[in-house]
């Protein structure tokens, strides 16, 4: 039980649902741009297996030919060739290491894990690995005394990790329906991967921070807010927000959305302005970064469908598709891929406004999309990463979405 617990409450505070949670329900809010359309046929390319069971994240290597994916339920990171689908590498994490989350560090040739487990020996570890070969060059621990620390997606940002940690102070056992948590105080952990050394802590102004990202030389931490698990559906208890900080852990500023659950992050290139997915709703805000202002707010969110009474609604990650002016939003719930056109904010690009349906998942109910990625010189050009059925998925967007 203690394993399966590990992985659905570090799922959660990293905004990923688990399959536990798939019969909560959503909610939603006046003021917002809403698509009710039927689904597109399946247009998606089954491509290769991810080698391991409950994958939460993965990234390209800059020269994209190595697709790095974590695979949590099998404490495995594979190196895969998106090409061919063939394994190159496989490095075993330990039992209990549960590793979630991976950045690149292309300056050192390196990938740092972020393993989020509760076991002592292989949790609260960022295992340092040769980009390469998957050699493990230097074990760090993060561990920090919290209850479940939790550490989420992190950043690198000039030669430092920056790692969100949830910190849990209490949790009671998932499988009974009081599920009471306890968010701490949250803080970022700082690493130097090459000495191999925490060298200092960020406390966060808002709790439950759960993805870190660096943006033109700042750093810019997901405050996803405490989660209330007693209910018919998740519910936030607190304010969620965007907190910005320089490189020395001075904070810059907050995006406060209140209680939304903001999760993913994604700038849209070559502009100021950025998309933010909501963990609670199936909700896409707008933020301009350089004038740190909210243009879509929790009261004129993008929405991309309407709230479901019986199930839970989440925008699991985001991605922008510059040649067609997309950003790729991913459904986990209803398993689906939306397309929102980005000189107008409304769901629909090109030839298809629906969304797209995912292949049959079979036993596993759903596919659960948590991570896309574009890769410009590719074919399909965007890839898909599916926890519940293990497996890398490809879709052309520009091919299929141009006018």
């Amino acid at each position: 039980m203690k394993a399966f617990r590990t992985r659905v409450i570090g799922l959660w505070v990293a905004a990923l649902f688990a399959l536990s949670l798939l019969a909560l329900a959503g909610c939603g809010g006046g003021g917002t741009t809403v698509v009710n359309l039927p689904p597109s046929p399946a247009l998606f390319t089954n491509l290769f297996s991810t080698g391991g069971s409950f994958p939460n994240d993965m990234v390209l290597s800059p020269d994209g030919r190595l697709l790095i994916v974590a695979n949590s339920g099998s404490n495995s990171v594979v190196a895969i060739n998106p090409d061919t689908g063939v394994r190159v590498w496989t490095y075993d994490a330990g039992e209990g290491a549960s590793p979630s989350f991976v950045v690149v560090m292309s300056d050192k040739g390196w990938v740092a894990v972020v393993n989020n487990g509760f076991s002592p020996d292989n949790g609260n570890k960022v295992d340092i690995l040769n980009l390469a070969t998957g050699q493990l060059v230097r074990r760090i621990d993060i561990a920090n005394g919290a209850f479940f620390q939790s550490p989420g997606k992190p950043a690198y940002l000039a030669g430092r990790l920056y790692i969100p940690n949830a910190n849990i102070e209490s949790f009671d056992d998932f499988s009974t329906p009081e599920n009471e948590a306890s968010w701490g105080q949250g803080t970022v952990t700082v690493v130097d991967p090459e000495a191999g050394t925490v060298t200092g802590t960020i406390n966060t102004q808002l709790k439950n921070p759960t993805r870190a990202y660096a943006i033109g030389g700042l750093l810019y931490v997901v405050e996803t807010g405490s989660f209330d698990f007693t209910g018919p559906r998740v519910e936030t208890t607190d304010a969620g927000g965007v907190e910005i900080f320089n490189s020395s852990g001075v904070s810059q500023g907050l995006f406060n959305l209140g209680q939304t659950g903001p999760g993913a992050l994604e700038k849209v290139p070559g502009q100021s302005v950025a998309y933010l997915a909501s963990s609670t709703n199936p909700w896409i805000f707008k933020l301009d970064l350089a004038n740190g202002t909210t243009l879509r707010g929790p009261n004129n969110p993008i929405q991309l469908y309407p709230p479901r009474p019986d199930q839970s609604d989440a925008v699991f990650d985001l991605e922008t598709i510059p040649p067609v002016n997309a950003l790729v939003a991913l459904s986990f719930n209803t398993d689906q891929v939306y397309l929102l056109n980005l000189l107008n904010d409304t769901p629909g690009v090109g030839r298809f406004a629906k969304p797209i349906e995912f292949q049959d998942a079979g036993e596993a109910g759903i596919n659960g999309p948590v991570k896309v990625i574009y890769r410009p010189s590719g074919s399909p050009d965007t890839l898909i990463l599916m926890t519940n059925t293990s497996r890398v998925d490809g879709l052309d967007v520009v091919r299929f979405f141009s006018p």
